[in-house]
């Protein structure tokens, strides 16, 4: 079976400078899977949150609520339930490593 790299269940993300009253959100996301090998690819128009999404899943944003965030089994999700989340310098590489360290 091909290991899964990322998986995202519930993931909220809305502006602070615009919150909404109706439950909608900027970006919502209630399941992604991606096992290795696999590619997604975003497509829409200009201003549609592509690259929101992106930061998101690179840990350059915090969601505003999230279920469940597991880089390749480790419990990203869990570190911005505990703290807030300020990436390393570096490439997208570097911060997920970062991220997903062993605890000491």
């Amino acid at each position: 079976m091909v290991p899964v790299v990322l998986q995202v269940e519930g993931l909220r993300y809305e502006r602070a400078a615009a919150p909404r009253s109706d439950d909608s959100f900027a970006i919502g996301v209630d399941r992604l899977v991606l096992r290795a090998g696999e590619a997604l690819g975003l497509v829409g128009p200009s201003g549609c949150g592509k690259s929101t999404l992106i930061d998101l899943l690179a840990l350059l944003r915090q969601p505003s609520r999230i279920d469940r965030f597991e880089l390749q089994g480790s419990d990203v999700a869990a570190l911005w339930r505990v703290r807030d989340v300020t990436p390393a310098p570096g490439c997208v590489r570097d911060t997920s490593a970062w991220c997903c360290r062993p605890a000491a």
